[in-house]
């Protein structure tokens, strides 16, 4: 069983099933080994396996616990009412906890159509279902809904009207988000915006750190780099057929717009290259991960989830074997792996496969 599996929320719906068992009982016998790790992912998931079967024994209600058939039968019967569907809850035991209880401050970094409100979001999720209070807090929302549109030259570096009043929304966003953290009982927040230039994240850094006080506050810079035009193609194309400041605009007109943004970023952008700060650098969207100063069970689960981020679409087929026999080399002709890979007609699919029991 792997790990994610080990730690996930619902082990009932991960374990296999053949033929026609009884509701609740596993028609596969399992190993001691298998048995131990789902008593160790029990464990994990808010239920003692060894208190649920001397609950189960002590009623009378199965088998002898000598049974590891048994036994997983009565593992998956303590989980599954108790966790069903909802993510576990750090609050009560759950799955992932923050480094010393300190809170998470995630800085996003990169040029407009990279995808860093893509992997914000998907991120917020992820953390979520791991039991911890996360929210976005995205600075271009914010703009709009104090100012309504801009055009290009509101982000003209040029302009220290526009620098100014870009400045104050920045940090009006990132307040609200420590003040979130701190007092709203917040586990990680999500600081959505550009932040491409070293000063500006030296000082959200800073401005942070002084907010929360000494060892309160971990900083995660993660920024997003996308070189690839097939990618980067992509990403344009979504911001604008999505974006409320193209709303009702041609898409020509949109798209010579975003680029007069984008171009003004790119004058001033630095990469991150301050090795004294945490950061993780995603390139094209998962193709490449570097890493920084990662420190805890948290961040290390972040830079795991990023590395198994994509964006490009890609089939999952789902495939029901046939009945097979016992002995690997009777394997049903036209329902064997190597056939049905066949069949498929995909370069990505590698038969792999081991008989039904």
């Amino acid at each position: 069983m792997s790990k994610e599996r080990e730690t996930g929320g619902r082990l009932g719906s991960e374990m296999p099933r053949t033929g026609s068992a009884q509701e609740g009982e596993m028609s596969c016998p399992m190993t001691e080994q298998a048995m131990v790790n789902l008593e160790h992912a029990a464990e994990r998931g808010m239920v003692h396996v060894e208190s649920a079967l001397s609950a189960q024994e002590r009623d009378g209600e199965s088998d002898s616990p000598s049974s590891t058939r048994s036994r997983a039968m009565w593992v998956l019967r303590s989980i599954s009412p108790k966790l069903g569907n909802q993510p576990p809850s750090r609050r009560s035991g759950g799955c992932l906890e923050l480094t010393g209880g300190q809170k998470l401050l995630i800085v996003m970094v990169g040029l407009p159509a990279r995808g860093k409100s893509f992997i914000a979001h998907r991120l917020t999720n992820y953390l979520t279902w791991y039991g911890l209070d996360t929210r976005v807090f995205n600075v271009g929302a914010y703009r709009r809904m104090v100012g309504g549109k801009e055009d290009s030259e509101f982000f003209d570096h040029q302009n220290p009207e526009n620098v100014a009043k870009r400045e104050e929304l920045a940090w009006t966003v990132l307040n609200k988000l420590l003040e979130w953290l701190k007092h709203s009982g917040g586990d990680v927040g999500v600081f959505d915006a550009t932040n491409t230039t070293d000063e500006r994240r030296r000082k959200v850094l800073e401005h942070s750190q002084a907010y929360f006080g000494d060892d309160e506050l971990n900083v995660l810079f993660i920024e997003s780099v996308c070189e690839d035009p097939e990618v980067l193609s992509a990403n344009l194309e979504h911001k604008i057929a999505r974006s409320p400041d193209f709303v009702g605009v041609p898409r020509e007109k949109a798209m010579a717009e975003f680029k007069a943004r984008i171009s003004k970023y790119e004058r001033v952008y630095r990469t991150i290259a301050d090795d004294s700060l945490s950061y993780i650098k995603v390139m094209n969207l998962s193709s490449k991960i570097v890493c920084n100063k990662i420190h805890g069970r948290s961040q290390h689960r972040i830079v795991a989830f990023l590395m198994s981020l994509h964006v490009v679409e890609r089939p999952v087929w789902l495939v029901r074997a046939g009945p097979v026999d016992s002995d690997p080399t009777h394997w049903s002709g036209s329902w064997h792996p190597g056939v049905v890979a066949h069949q498929l007609k995909s370069p990505n699919i590698r038969a792999s496969g081991a008989p039904a029991r």
